[in-house]
């Protein structure tokens, strides 16, 4: 893949807030963190509502689209037990990662970043055009169209476009859900789960994916089997999800 000119840049701290205001979306209590000689408070949603068009879905693999790995700079976050998961899967990507501290609720702590700023992410196969980690990616990555969306005091799990990927011409188009899709969703929250809980931040997760599963258990259901139609990797609805509405979690 031949370079890019990159119209994004993100520092460190600049991505340690970032991963962290994630974490704040799903959390239940304020809490501080410090990253050298600068401290940032999160504060907890006061409302959480599960948007209807988080149930859809895509998958950049379809596209073979690496462009948010090509054209933004970014510092990859993960933490203790994703460095030694990606260990088990490959040292040569896992040694890309060196040790950075932070401070959690006045607690010294750590994470392990590696920064692309200035070049092509190196887990992209530049032959093939795909994640070499995909699977064992950083929660931003998790996250590209999947949005905790926070509006005032409210936070709105939901999917849709970031401005970035309007300027990168992203070319995911979103799909009914599938059974592969609603296994992605809730594994995707739940990997934001176990990144809040091995900083001792206690998250709402368990709640989100009980009414995320009870809705999705509910519009199979209701729905006809006229309202689906076999597709690779599963049955998806052909009927637009707007008429059931949100969720509120709280």
């Amino acid at each position: 893949m031949e370079e890019k000119k990159f119209k994004t840049k993100y520092s460190v701290r600049d991505c340690i807030w970032k991963q962290f205001e994630y974490v704040s979306a799903i959390s239940t209590k304020a809490f501080k963190i410090g990253h050298g000689k600068y401290e940032k408070y999160f504060m907890p949603p006061s409302r959480t509502i599960i948007s209807q068009n988080l149930f859809r879905q895509y998958s950049c693999l379809d596209y073979n689209c690496t462009r948010c790995c090509s054209y933004v700079g970014f510092v990859n976050i993960l933490n203790e037990d994703e460095v030694a998961n990606l260990y088990t899967f490959s040292d040569k990507e896992a040694l890309l990662y060196v040790e950075e501290d932070i401070i959690i609720n006045e607690k010294p702590s750590k994470i392990f970043i590696y920064d692309h700023n200035n070049s092509v992410c190196g887990h992209v196969n530049s032959e093939e055009n795909y994640c070499n980690i995909y699977g064992y990616e950083p929660i931003h990555c998790v996250f590209p169209l999947m949005k905790l969306k926070r509006v005032r005091d409210t936070v709105y799990i939901t999917r849709e476009p970031y401005g970035r990927n309007w300027l990168m011409k992203c070319p995911v188009v979103f799909k009914p859900m599938t059974e592969m899709g609603f296994q992605y969703t809730t594994s995707s929250i739940r990997r934001l789960m176990d990144f809040a809980r091995e900083y001792g931040i206690p998250t709402k997760g368990e709640k989100i994916l009980t009414l995320i599963y009870d809705r999705y258990q509910e519009m199979k259901q209701m729905l006809n089997e006229s309202d689906f139609e076999e597709v690779e990797g599963g049955a998806h609805f052909k009927l637009d999800t707007k008429e059931f509405g949100g969720i509120d979690v709280d």
